[in-house]
């Protein structure tokens, strides 16, 4: 897979964020269609991932977001909404790590 590149990532997240679009690049479909749905979390989701691409990037980057994961969870009925709630849970946990909020 190919390498995701920041610049990409920050370009797409600030004329697209609001309609979940870095998140779909950066591996991350589910929350990118809550996204869409919502508004990046009514906007404030969308600001936060200021904070989060980094760390998105890097994931991506060297394997640590287990993207075929995803796929897994459609044979079982309902495990969709789990994961993703969980994916949500995990990036807003990393909201303390963010270099602009020390």
């Amino acid at each position: 897979m190919a390498e995701k590149d920041i610049v990409i990532a920050y370009l797409l997240w600030f004329f697209l964020g609001p309609f979940g679009v870095h998140r779909c690049y950066l591996d991350r479909p589910l929350t990118g269609i809550l996204w869409f749905l919502t508004g990046g979390l009514f906007l404030i989701g969308w600001l936060v991932d200021l904070c989060l691409i980094p760390g998105m990037v890097e994931d991506c980057n060297h394997g640590y977001h287990h993207h075929h994961e995803e796929h897994h969870h459609h044979h079982h009925h309902g495990h969709d909404v789990t994961s993703a709630h969980a994916k949500i849970n995990y990036n807003f946990g990393d909201i303390p790590e963010c270099s602009l909020i020390k």
